[in-house]
């Protein structure tokens, strides 16, 4: 499996999803292949931190993340994703999660036990889970659907809704 992410930017609304309150932190580590990493539209420096609920983006530029969780995020080209109270919402694109760093989708949480994982969201919503090292618990925000574990080397996807 290639780390290489592939990404468009969103310029929708997010929806609502759990853990979307001020609360979470990231801090720019580096910025590859330009300058388009932008903090809620600003252009971003190197240092620069980000707090919930700002929205962190980036155009033909790659970026990483230090969340102050401890866990580092590689996003990649056409990325858009905004920083929540207990996890950030990856509204579109993907990113490459090392560490204990939840991540949530419009349907659905990623709660993470110290792992690597690759969370990816195309246009229409639908997200690709792709766990590299370790387990990641998948629960629906809405609806009574029992969690799913997946495990190094599995793979779900997951609806919009």
């Amino acid at each position: 499996m290639t780390l290489r992410l592939a990404l468009c930017l969103a310029s929708g609304l997010f929806l609502a999803s759990p853990g979307l309150a001020a609360g979470e932190s990231a801090t720019v580590q580096e910025i590859l292949d330009g300058n388009q990493l932008y903090i809620d539209g600003s252009q971003a420096k190197v240092k620069q931190a980000a707090q919930a609920p700002q929205v962190i983006s980036t155009g033909d530029s790659r970026g990483q993340l230090g969340f102050e969780s401890g866990a580092v995020g590689r996003i990649n080209r056409q990325s858009l994703l905004r920083l929540g109270s207990s996890c950030f919402l990856l509204n579109k694109g993907q990113i490459l999660v090392s560490g204990k760093q939840d991540g949530c989708t419009r349907s659905s949480r990623m709660s993470v036990r110290g792992t690597n994982y690759v969370l990816q969201v195309d246009d229409s919503g639908t997200a690709e889970l792709s766990v590299l090292e370790g387990t990641v618990q998948v629960e629906p925000t809405e609806g009574k659907a029992a969690p799913v574990t997946v495990q190094a080397g599995q793979r779900l996807r997951l609806s919009a809704t």
